[in-house]
C-alpha cells in the first residue's frame, strides 16, 4: 500500500514558463522529501505546461485546466487533488530557503499549531525588503494581520483538514483571497 506524502506543495501557474523550472527544482531540492507537488497550469497559453512535464519527477503531479480560473478557484482545484496531511502553497515566481518546509514541519510538532508561516524577503526592481515575522497569540492574530500583513501565502504550512474545515479558498475574490483565508482561519 502507498503512503500518502506528508506535504502536498501547490503551485499555480498562467503563463508562467520562464519560472517553472527554477519553482519546481527548488521544491524538489527541499531538505524535507515527504512531499508531493501539485502544478496546476491554469490554462497557460505560453510553454509553462510542457515545461513542467519535461522535469522528470514522481512527486510532481501535472494537471491543466481547460478554462482560465480566477486564482482560488484554481487553488482549490489544485487542493482537491492533493493527498498530504499538510499544504504549503509557492507561487510560480517566488522560491524557499532549502530547509524550510523542515524547519516548519519541526514547529508544527513543538507548537501543535494548525498553521505556520515565515518571514519572507520581497524582491522587487533589484532592491531587497525583509518582511519579518513575529509569533502572532490567536487573540491578536487578526490586528497583527490588519496592521502589518506579515504573512505571505508562499510561506505558510496549514493542515489540510483545519483548511478544508472553512472551506479553503473563498473563489468569489480575486485579490484578497489569501487574506480572507487568514481570516475565517483565525
Amino acid at each position: 500500500m502507498k503512503k500518502n506524502p506528508k506535504i502536498s506543495v501547490i503551485v499555480n501557474c498562467l503563463n508562467g514558463s520562464k519560472f517553472v523550472e527554477k519553482c519546481l527544482k527548488n521544491i524538489l531540492n527541499q531538505t524535507y522529501k515527504d512531499i508531493e507537488i501539485i502544478f496546476w497550469d491554469n490554462n497557460s497559453t505560453d510553454n509553462s505546461f510542457n515545461i513542467a512535464n519535461k522535469i522528470n519527477s514522481k512527486k510532481i503531479k501535472i494537471f491543466k485546466s481547460k478554462q482560465t480560473d480566477k486564482l482560488y478557484s484554481a487553488r482549490n482545484q489544485a487542493i482537491k487533488r492533493s493527498k498530504g496531511e499538510y499544504l504549503a502553497f509557492l507561487d510560480i515566481d517566488d522560491f524557499w530557503y532549502k530547509s524550510k518546509l523542515k524547519e516548519q514541519v519541526e514547529k508544527l510538532k513543538i507548537t501543535k499549531a494548525d498553521l505556520v508561516f515565515t518571514e519572507y524577503i520581497n524582491l522587487k526592481n533589484e532592491k531587497r525588503t525583509r518582511i519579518r515575522s513575529r509569533f502572532i497569540h490567536g487573540k491578536d492574530f487578526i490586528k497583527e494581520i490588519l496592521i502589518y500583513m506579515p504573512i505571505s501565502i508562499s510561506t505558510i504550512l496549514v493542515k489540510k483538514k483545519s483548511a478544508k474545515a472553512i472551506g479553503y479558498f473563498n473563489e468569489k475574490y480575486e485579490i484578497i483571497g489569501d487574506l480572507d483565508f487568514y481570516f475565517r482561519f483565525c
